[in-house]
């Protein structure tokens, strides 16, 4: 019999502040990236398993996350997005935080997580406005998180 899983699981006391930095510094995080190994991302079609794909992942991978949890940036960015993709293990969690340069997506690629004792699954996704605390717990599975962000949620902070 699976535990429950709700956000009573989630220790209020652990304080999380993930790198929240201005959108204009991704943009500079991934041009200063794809300019040291020489990578053009409208020169063709790139997908996640080219090798060229694979030394940015390593490149542009979070630095401060929650226990449990593995993201990066992805190479790119469109008008007002960046994107990541996180792996979460099962039961790890997203203590609460919130994005203040900016609203965020995430959609539920695998796994599931909980959210205000809601189980979100397989293409599910949730919206983050800018600024609103948030946390939640991943399922008993794990979990595959693709986001959007207008903000820079991963590397360095702005002066960095």
């Amino acid at each position: 019999m699976k535990d429950s899983i709700t956000l009573s699981s989630i220790d209020e006391d652990i304080h999380f502040e993930p790198v929240d930095s201005p959108f204009e510094f991704g943009i500079r995080r991934i041009e200063e990236a794809c300019d040291k190994i020489g990578f053009d991302p409208d020169a063709g079609v790139v997908t996640s398993k080219d090798a060229i794909a694979q030394k940015l992942k390593a490149m542009l991978a979070g630095i401060k996350t929650p226990e449990g949890f593995h993201k990066w940036m992805l190479p790119l960015s469109l008008p007002g997005a960046h994107f990541f993709m996180s792996i979460g293990e099962p039961m790890a969690s997203v203590p609460p935080h919130s994005h203040d340069h900016g609203a965020g997506i995430r959609f539920i690629v695998a796994g599931s997580i909980i959210y205000n004792n809601t189980e979100l699954t397989s293409g599910d996704w949730m919206y983050v406005p800018k600024g609103v605390k948030y946390s939640f717990v991943v399922g008993h599975n794990g979990v595959t998180l693709a986001s959007g962000y207008y903000s820079c949620c991963n590397g360095g902070g702005a002066g960095d």
